[in-house]
Order: C-alpha cells, then sequence, then structure tokens
C-alpha cells in the first residue's frame, strides 16, 4: 500500500514538472506586449531605455532592477529579460 501511495505521489510529481517549466517560459503573447512596450517607451529612438524614459512610464523604480550591467542604460535584451521575469513573479 505504501509503494502504490508513493509511486502515485513521484507520478503526480514528475506529471506536473512540464506544466510548472511551460508556466516559468515568456510565450510569445508576453514577449511580443514586451518589445512592444520596449518601442513605446524609447520615446528618442535611439535603441536603449534611460532612467528619465522609464519614469515617463511610471517605472522608475524598475530601471536599477532591469539595468542588469549598471551602464546607465538598458537595453533591449536587458528590458525583455526584466519583463519576462516579472511576468514570472
Amino acid at each position: 500500500m505504501r509503494t502504490a501511495i508513493a509511486a502515485f505521489a513521484l507520478i503526480a510529481a514528475l506529471a506536473a514538472v512540464p506544466a510548472a517549466y511551460a508556466a516559468s517560459q515568456p510565450t510569445q503573447d508576453t514577449t511580443a506586449a514586451a518589445e512592444k512596450m520596449f518601442t513605446t517607451m524609447d520615446t528618442n529612438k535611439d535603441g536603449v531605455l534611460t532612467k528619465e524614459e522609464f519614469a515617463a512610464h511610471h517605472m522608475a523604480d524598475d530601471f536599477a532592477k532591469a539595468d542588469k550591467n549598471g551602464d546607465g542604460k538598458v537595453t533591449r535584451e536587458e528590458y525583455l529579460g526584466h519583463a519576462s521575469g516579472m511576468q514570472m513573479q
């Protein structure tokens, strides 16, 4: 009986792994939305976001978290990584 319960618990846990993994991955829709938001926020169209551009969208508090390399600007790649991390939380 204990073996059957343990086997069932193991099967149930293994069945949940793909769903948990899929939930942790950004979807095409969320990636497209983040791409669109980056383009909208990049008001001077220089391909990077500044703290001022974040502030203009009421996101000043997120700037330091998004600026992964600390160079004072957020690249498209940094923003997309930041946005996908926000989606998973």
